[in-house]
């Protein structure tokens, strides 16, 4: 796996958080490296997590950046992996092609907690059954050592007979299904000339073109059965094209389609500590290490409270569309310029693990002692009845089988964008760099959690926005080369427009703040918590009725960028880098609003673009012919980023909260 081989490296690190998952460098949050295929970013604009699953057999060539950044990279805070993919040859046509595939097995030690030897079975469903624990047992695990067992009169549910008892814990405490078959993991690819160079018109541009075309599907069992899927599937294609039009000229285009359908890590999505929001879900399960791990911390949680649970999470599914097309075209024997468009699309689709109650097989009937059926919910094994979120416990209040948050979510972002770079070699020592880059996105945000026992609408609890944020770079940078010294001094300019008017908040808030949810939302036609009314809510958000707003703030920051190695001996070197970083907010902060009774939650467009100010300090020395030690000594200081302040009235009845870049990550060594 690409991803897992990349987790290797020094300093990078393949991670699962409440972020979501992706790559942390030398510490730094997911949002801060970018992932690329052929200089095309793979970052969702609004989750700015990065597709990783890539096929390895389309790699040429894999470049990982965890500083020293050039003037020409942006956007980034603490790293970058770009891909560079094969283009293929002329003259033969390359076959590549990996199969694995592991037969059906348990993917952990120790015994199975869904099995009949498991404790939890043996206690409730095996031997100590009817007669319970005998006091005093102490070969039976703690927590269990107070069940009388089903015959006991007074052990619930009491309205049925013993076997009843029994019959019931069964049906609400399943022995799932899972691990039952094999692991799948295949990938390939074919690169070649373009067929039909006797095609009339289309021969001339065959005759001048490779291609590559790759596949990749993966389909991993869960570790554990926790959700209501328990598989990661996993799959993309790949297809690129590269024309020598003439020997000035290079066309390069490429594309890339990706679709997962797993479940939900369940964690409310959160950045630094300063935001949790929980109509918002970017991690998921997959089949990596960090992955597993994560599922054993969500099983062992709170005793194996939660194992029966699976509506907990929810179903996921994600595509990512990327393209673009890129101009090389060499002005002559010093220099060369490129073009490059590149396009790109990501949705994100959650659903809850429901139980329509109104199906007559979402129940099943026991009889009472009284000879009179009672009717139960088809709980765990179908979904939380309604997709509620109200917490269902078992008769013995021991295991949770259904609710917590059932988040819903369907999401997109497209982001266009338009680079330029120009290179040239000035004299034998200086080769000169300049470019400029701009960043048009979509983002259309439509996302929230269900309330309670109803599929309800409520304000407090859902996201509805779209907003079109305009990012714009430009760099100018010389490398100079003197007998074995590299210097690399640069300048970057980084533009962000929001394209948002934000909002203005003193002491006292302003009223009509409250009054959005108090009065406006109470008064509109429908019931409270209906879609009509909610319908006619959300055409307010945009702008809402009366709420005080300041201009559309445009930031603009310079950033200079330093890196010096110099040789030592023949085998060795000392290098120093440094340089300033500025990152655009996360999109929660910028664009996110939350109401309810209690408190209003402002977006705040014009907050301040993080700040990183990374130094970095290295010995690197070869020996052997065959080794290379390397000592790195970095400090990073992290500033802007954001933290809510709350504004509070006289009476406590109007709260306000805004963001402002008042928290100070740290600093961090190595």
């Amino acid at each position: 796996r690409l991803d897992e081989f990349v987790n290797r490296v020094k300093g990078v690190e393949l991670v699962s958080s409440a972020e979501g998952n992706g790559l942390s460098v030398r510490g730094g949050a997911i949002r801060e490296t970018d992932v690329r295929l052929d200089g095309i970013s793979l970052q969702d604009p609004r989750s700015e997590n990065s597709y990783l699953a890539l096929n390895s057999t389309t790699v040429e060539e894999i470049q990982i950046l965890t500083g020293g950044f050039q003037a020409k990279y942006g956007g980034i805070r603490s790293g970058l992996l770009n891909v560079v993919t094969k283009d293929g040859s002329r003259d033969r046509y390359t076959l590549a092609l990996k199969v694995d595939m592991a037969p059906a097995q348990q993917k952990f030690f120790g015994t199975n907690p869904w099995s009949s030897e498991s404790w939890i079975y043996r206690i409730f469903a095996g031997e100590y059954a009817m007669s319970g624990v005998t006091p005093g047992d102490t070969t039976v695990p703690i927590e269990f050592r107070n069940f009388r067992g089903w015959a006991y009169r007074f052990t619930q549910d009491r309205r049925l007979d013993s076997l009843q008892k029994l019959e019931l814990w069964k049906r609400q405490h399943p022995q799932y299904d899972f691990a039952g078959r094999p692991d799948i993991y295949m990938e390939g690819s074919i690169t070649g000339p373009v067929p039909g160079a006797d095609i009339p018109l289309l021969g001339l541009y065959a005759r001048r073109t490779t291609f590559l075309f790759g596949f990749k599907y993966e389909d991993s069992q869960l570790a554990f059965p926790l959700g209501p899927r328990n598989s990661y599937k996993d799959w993309n294609t790949q297809l690129k094209l590269t024309s020598t039009l003439s020997n000035e000229l290079r066309l390069s285009v490429n594309g890339l389609y990706a679709k997962l359908e797993t479940v939900s890590g369940g964690q409310t999505t959160s950045y630094g500590g300063a935001l949790v929001d929980a109509s918002s879900s970017f991690n998921f399960l997959n089949s990596t290490q960090t992955s597993v791990r994560q599922q054993a911390r969500l099983l062992a949680a709170d005793n194996l409270w939660q194992m029966f649970n699976k509506s907990r999470l929810q179903y996921y599914d994600q595509r990512y569309v990327v393209g673009g097309a890129k101009i090389t075209h060499t002005l002559g024997a010093s220099a060369f310029y490129t073009l490059d468009l590149q396009v790109g699309y990501t949705d994100q689709q959650l659903n809850p693990f429901s139980l329509d109650t109104s199906r007559a097989d979402s129940w099943f009937t026991l009889i009472g002692t009284n000879g009179q059926p009672i009717r139960y919910l088809n709980v765990p094994v179908g979904g939380s009845p309604n997709a509620s979120t109200n917490p269902g416990s078992d008769a013995l209040n021991m295991f949770r089988l259904y609710g917590g948050l059932q988040r819903v979510d369907s999401s997109y972002s497209f982001v266009a964008q338009l680079k330029g770079d120009l290179t040239a070699q000035l004299g034998r020592h200086h080769q000169v760099e300049a470019g400029f880059s701009a960043r048009f996105q979509k983002l259309f945000v439509y996302t929230g959690t269900w309330l309670q026992a109803q599929m309800s609408f409520t304000p407090d609890l859902w996201q509805y926005f779209t907003e079109t944020p305009l990012e714009i770079g430009l760099y100018v940078q010389d490398k100079l080369e003197f007998e074995g010294m590299i210097l690399n001094a640069g300048v970057r300019l980084d533009y962000l427009n929001p394209m948002k008017k934000g909002f203005a908040v003193g002491i006292p808030p302003d009223d009509n703040y409250r009054k959005l949810y108090n009065d406006i939302y109470q008064n509109l036609d429908g019931a409270w918590g209906a879609y009509d009314r909610w319908l006619l809510f959300r055409d307010m958000l945009d702008d809402p009725p009366g709420w005080p707003r300041t201009n559309n703030k445009v930031q603009v920051h310079v950033s200079p960028r330093l890196g010096v190695s110099f040789p030592i001996t023949d085998n060795s070197k000392l290098y120093f880098n440094y340089g300033h970083f500025y990152q655009r907010p996360a999109v929660s902060f910028m664009y996110n609003l939350t109401v309810d009774l209690a408190a209003t939650l402002l977006p705040t467009p014009d907050l301040a673009m993080g700040r990183t100010v990374s130094y970095e300090f290295g010995y690197e020395q070869v020996f052997l012919d065959d080794f290379l030690f390397n000592v790195t000594a970095y400090y990073k200081d992290i500033r802007n980023e954001p933290l809510s302040r709350q504004f509070i009235n006289y009476y406590g009845d109007n709260i306000v909260r805004s963001y402002f870049p008042d928290a100070y990550r740290g600093r961090s060594r190595h």
